[in-house]
């Protein structure tokens, strides 16, 4: 038996979609070899470069000019966890690039969109928590911050609302 997906659930398969797409023959700095969806702490060893996706908790407000409609906003941080093999910042600035190009890729379900905002960027190296495993191969995270938007009909999460 099928399970119906919910509106965020559909939105956050195809973040994940997109951000798998991050390779070096689409252009990108990095080949990925996993996105994960989690909830949890990163682990001690990921393989290199990875990314990690975390949702945040969804703010709803009920429209009131069509009262059948909710506004939904979904805090995401996506970490991408790299080696860092140029000067730290080099690394961060092209982590951060893939990020944001993948994300502002297309995360249609259906026949809405969810807009993507860029809502801001920390970068562990600035507040000097890189992660080094050895002297000779440190790891650097990024950390950026995305609201993404979208509707659903009140007391419906599987119908898209425009």
């Amino acid at each position: 038996m099928a399970i119906t997906l919910s509106i965020r659930e559909k939105i956050m398969v195809k973040v994940k979609e997109n951000l798998e797409q991050i390779s070096r023959d689409d252009d990108y700095s990095y080949d990925i070899r996993q996105v994960i969806r989690t909830n949890s702490d990163l682990p001690d060893h990921p393989p290199l470069p990875s990314i990690f996706v975390y949702e945040g908790e969804e703010d709803k407000q009920p429209l009131r000019k069509t009262p059948n409609q909710v506004q939904c906003t979904l805090p995401v941080a996506v970490v991408y966890v790299a080696e860092d093999y140029n000067e730290t910042a080099t690394t961060a600035n092209a982590m951060l690039t893939d990020v944001v190009r993948a994300m502002g890729s297309s995360v249609r379900v259906g026949d809405a969109d969810a807009p993507t905002r860029y809502q801001d960027v920390e970068i562990y190296e600035i507040s000097n928590e890189i992660v080094i495993d050895d002297v000779n191969n440190p790891i650097v995270y990024v950390v950026v911050n995305f609201e993404l938007y979208y509707y659903h009909s009140h007391g419906d999460l599987t119908k898209i609302q425009v």
